[in-house]
């Protein structure tokens, strides 16, 4: 038990946090030093961390929630249209900038689809499950704000790899991520949207210069500042994404509440 809500009660996120720092363990205690050791680098060492990390993720799911991630996605006309959109852009961009294209790709996968898995699929999957029967306005932006809040925190790690100021750059950013990638979730019941989105922004933030974060110091005036309004943006469009006065619109929920009456 945790936040009161009228007759009903919002659950502590115990076994989330659980289950975020026995990732954050593994990864920054057992898996990276293991690679370093083995002098795994570069892309090679991209693929082997996130595949690893994936799997103990889904291993820890099967110990802690068994939480099942959905994947079949009903689209409607606008969700169509955002795809070939985003398709076309990456095409484009891809052809416009082949220098940097292999590492883009490794990137946006590889952040994408095991982030999603255990951030959105697991994590906030998780805390639907978990107050399932007190689904409203209120215990969905918790829920949804808790995972964020958790991938955010989760990038901290990157400190090993880069400096302060970009890794607290990152955790503003990969909040408001996390939201706009948890409302889509939510409202299409299928994580493949995200997955598409996720890779979206991270293939197109490596393209340009081989490197998601620019560590040039002349960027650090107002990079903070940018991103808090990075991270500002992201969370509106997540909150008009929820369209959160109509419950109806929520699919993860209800396909939630429907395989675990």
């Amino acid at each position: 038990m945790f936040l009161q809500n009228g007759a009903n009660i919002i659950k502590f996120p115990k076994k989330q946090i659980i289950f975020f720092l026995l990732l954050v363990i593994f990864d920054n205690f057992i898996s990276s030093p293991l690679f370093n050791y083995l002098k795994i680098h570069n892309w090679k060492y991209i693929i082997a961390f996130k595949l690893v990390e994936l799997i103990f993720g889904l291993i820890l799911n099967n110990l802690i929630f068994h939480q099942k991630i959905y994947f079949k996605l009903s689209a409607g006309k606008n969700t169509k249209i955002l795809s070939i959109a985003i398709i076309l852009f990456l095409i484009l961009s891809s052809i416009s900038n082949t220098r940097y294209l292999f590492i883009s790709l490794i990137i946006g996968i590889c952040a994408a689809i095991p982030e999603e898995c255990l951030f959105r699929g697991i994590i906030l999957g998780s805390l639907l499950n978990d107050n399932r029967e007190n689904i409203n306005k209120k215990s969905l932006l918790y829920c949804l704000i808790i995972s964020s809040t958790l991938f955010a925190l989760y990038h901290i790690g990157n400190i090993q790899s880069q400096n302060l100021t970009m890794t607290i750059m990152q955790v503003f950013e990969t909040f408001g991520m996390g939201c706009l990638f948890g409302a889509v979730y939510i409202r299409k019941g299928s994580i493949l949207l995200s997955f598409l989105l996720h890779f979206f922004i991270d293939f197109t933030g490596t393209i340009g210069n081989g490197q998601i974060v620019n560590n040039s110091p002349s960027q650090y005036k107002y990079s903070i500042v940018i991103s808090l309004i990075y991270m500002l943006i992201f969370s509106i469009i997540a909150f008009n994404i929820l369209n959160i006065d109509n419950k109806s619109k929520w699919e993860l929920p209800i396909r939630i509440k429907s395989t675990n009456p």
